[in-house]
């Protein structure tokens, strides 16, 4: 039997927990009224807005960073470099942390010196 949980910790303190069946016809209205119910309180006490605001921002972020890294490997220079670095790392010559060190030294020096 499927069961339904919405943490409403983030309204009231309480947890609740739901059961329902489409087989047996039974607990959907229920469900869907503890959905609507727990939206509804989510609302009344800014905690929907507070979630979506942390949603956007961390979209942005996210998707900033992809940006970046695209426009980053895009470029010829970094990404002869990264793959030399990648390749020296592979084969032991160069350790992780110290291709990392070189790398950053490479994007300070091209792009904000």
């Amino acid at each position: 039997m499927p069961c339904i949980f919405c943490d409403v910790n983030t309204t009231n303190g309480s947890h609740g927990f739901l059961t329902c069946s489409a087989l047996e016809k039974r607990g959907i209205d229920e469900i869907w009224h503890a959905i609507i119910d727990f939206k509804t309180a989510l609302t009344a006490s800014g905690r929907l807005q507070q979630v979506r605001q942390q949603q956007s921002v961390e979209w942005l972020r996210k998707q900033t960073e992809e940006e970046v890294l695209n426009h980053l490997f895009a470029n010829e220079d970094f990404d002869r470099y990264y793959r030399q670095t990648l390749l020296a790392v592979k084969n032991n010559t160069l350790s992780p942390r110290t291709g990392l060190r070189q790398l950053s030294e490479f994007i300070q020096t091209q792009y904000f010196d």
